[in-house]
């Protein structure tokens, strides 16, 4: 082994350059059944590699560069971007709830809240898609909005709630992830195309893994 080579087995990993993306106050570490402490302590900010890391922080958010009306806290025009920034700095007023020891709760504001009677996700849907049983044909509406949901198991009653707004009938096309199975494949083609080859191929046509797709009409929502 040469001196360099010895050098850099002593380097975290081995002195390659490694590049690591993410945003920290977005997504933390999963850590099953552990509380808010645990969690934090597991992030790769308290790891003594980190000190070994050099941070290259996105300066402009492209995520909310559209022109996006202000929202007023407390008396004062704000604008909404400055307000999701504060959010993730920190830095927005906190306030105690129940039994907590820390103030670990925010208030939403009213310029962004939706409020409802009862039924929570037809107001959403409403508020985001309601002109779309009119307007489903135009591209750039169904661009300009999305409705996000934090666990996936909501995912399918957001889509049933949309597809409810359009007219006619609806099928749902469901991809598999296996390879045909041939008079001259073998268990070598098997081993050849596992299930997670199969599952990262990209085709460009206009059903790909499972899509509700709406019959006779142009609108259709990856599920």
């Amino acid at each position: 082994m040469s001196p360099q080579m010895w050098e850099n087995a002593l380097l975290p990993f081995g002195g390659i350059k490694i590049l690591l993306g993410g945003d920290f106050r977005q997504t933390l570490p999963v850590v099953p059944k552990k509380g808010r402490d645990e969690i934090v302590a597991s992030s790769i900010t308290i790891s003594p590699l980190w000190r070994s890391c050099k941070v290259f922080p996105l300066l402009e958010n492209m995520r909310i560069e559209r022109n996006v009306p202000p929202i007023t806290i407390d008396g004062r025009n704000v604008a909404f971007r400055d307000w999701v920034l504060a959010l993730g700095d920190g830095t927005e007023p906190s306030f105690l709830l129940g039994d907590d020891h820390d103030p670990l709760w925010i208030r939403i504001l009213d310029e962004v809240r939706v409020e409802h009677n009862g039924d929570a996700l037809d107001a959403i849907v409403n508020e985001i898609y309601g002109e779309l049983h009119q307007i489903h044909g135009d591209i750039d509406y169904l661009r300009d909005r999305a409705i996000l949901t934090p666990l996936n198991e909501f995912v399918e009653s957001v889509n049933n709630q949309v597809l409810k707004r359009l007219s006619g009938d609806f099928r749902i096309y469901k991809s598999c992830d296996n390879i045909c199975e041939a008079s001259s494949s073998s268990a070598a083609d098997e081993a050849l195309y596992p299930p997670e080859y199969l599952n990262s191929l990209k085709f460009s046509a206009s059903v790909g893994y499972t899509k509700n797709i709406v019959y006779r009409e142009i609108f259709d929502n990856i599920m």
